[in-house]
């Protein structure tokens, strides 16, 4: 593969891994070794495989039934709440002096 290639691969192998690494050492520093963390990793990779696997499934059917372009606007409902409060809290703050 050149040079070319290897840099464009990078970015889309590394995406979601980063997240993972990440995960993964925040329950490896939380939890104590020994059967907390066993737990701990048991529950994250559960998790994690059902994640993949329900992310996979529901962008078939809104491909299917909706077109591809609709997949693009599934993370519209999941930023609304947080935008709203965001917005609803930052009209409660006294103004600053």
């Amino acid at each position: 593969m050149d040079a070319l290639g290897a840099c464009g691969c990078a970015p889309i192998a590394g995406g979601w891994w980063s997240g993972a690494r990440t995960g993964l050492a925040l329950v490896a520093t939380t939890f104590a070794e020994g059967e907390e963390r066993n737990r701990a990793m048991g529950v994250y990779g559960a998790m994690a495989g059902v994640g993949f696997v329900f992310g996979m499934v529901l962008g078939g059917v809104i491909t299917q039934f909706l077109g591809w372009r609709w997949v693009l606007f599934v993370n519209v409902p999941v930023a609304m709440p947080p935008r709203v409060h965001w917005t609803w809290q930052g009209q409660r703050q006294p103004p600053s002096d």
